[in-house]
């Protein structure tokens, strides 16, 4: 293929759905918090806290609720859903780099004994860096000034982007994957970081997210009239469960893929070293081990 994937900065893609939102009917109320979700058979009822306000609540009605507001999702909370988690004992150093000469538009990944470093291009001469380490480690190297950093960073990945020149504002988040305990409810659907997290070892995070809200709006979709009109509830049970069922085998494919990349892809045994770099030769060298994983990583299955 001409491409396994594209790197965009979130922030062409938020001004992009700043436009769409802005030119569409839609509703915004801005810097406001859920306070509860309740649901019956007919539909949602969804009170939020207005900013500065100790005595008002707003309510909004409606026959289905997504949420889609992140890690820390107030939805997910207010409708009692718990979450499973697992500690991956890593953390992840996140910043930007600005290299002497051009990266060619090409992302690469190096697996070291700490865990993978990715480096992601951008716009110029300026690449995104995501290094996962343990937290020790991670804490070490957060603290170095630039020069030192660089030099780190420099030694870590070597030489095949050239030298390194200038080092942006860097910051440590722990590592963990969390899943909710249901994606679904009575005219509730999670979406996004709300109900999943993943390790970034794979990229697939974002991708998986992605194709849950294309089969959502394709199941949406499905009753709607020659007209293009709504035909039926969206918030219908039958329709949910589809949704879930639909999208089931490949969340669970990509999870797998994701935790078993990130437990076998670190440390310093010298024989589970050299499996690795076996492994990934022989998907280099297999082509039909290549294109069937490049199809996966493309969410082409």
């Amino acid at each position: 293929v001409d491409a396994l994937g594209h790197v965009v900065e979130n922030r062409t893609v938020l001004a992009a759905l700043e436009a769409r939102l802005a030119a569409s009917d839609v509703r915004r109320l801005s810097g406001v918090a859920v306070a509860s979700v309740d649901t019956d058979e007919d539909g949602a009822t969804v009170r939020y806290a207005i900013p500065g306000s100790d005595t008002r609540d707003g309510v909004v009605r409606a026959r289905l609720v997504i949420g889609v507001d992140g890690v820390d999702s107030g939805v997910r909370a207010a409708l009692g859903i718990g979450v499973r988690r697992h500690d991956y004992a890593q953390c992840a150093i996140l910043g930007a780099i600005r290299l002497e000469r051009d990266h060619g538009h090409v992302a690469h990944e190096r697996f070291t004994d700490g865990g993978p470093l990715a480096l992601l291009p951008r716009p110029q001469r300026v690449i995104s860096f995501v290094e996962c380490a343990a937290p020790a480690d991670a804490a070490r190297v957060g603290a170095l000034d630039d020069d030192g950093f660089l030099a780190h960073l420099q030694e870590r990945f070597g030489q095949r982007l050239g030298r390194f020149v200038e080092v942006g504002p860097r910051s440590v988040m722990p590592l963990a994957r969390f899943e909710a305990e249901r994606q679904v409810g009575r005219r509730t659907v999670l979406l996004g970081n709300a109900v999943r997290l993943l390790h970034p070892i794979a990229g697939q995070g974002y991708n998986l997210a992605l194709r849950d809200v294309a089969t959502l709006v394709a199941t949406l979709d499905a009753d709607r009239d020659a007209r293009g009109a709504a035909a039926a509830d969206p918030g219908e049970a039958r329709k949910l469960a589809a949704f879930a069922a639909g999208r089931r085998a490949d969340q669970r494919r990509v999870v797998a893929l994701t935790d078993s990349l990130a437990r076998s892809f670190r440390g310093e045994n010298a024989v589970l070293a050299h499996l690795r770099a076996l492994a990934l030769i022989g998907l280099d060298g297999v082509p039909p081990l290549r294109r069937r994983f490049a199809r996966a990583a493309m969410g082409m299955t």
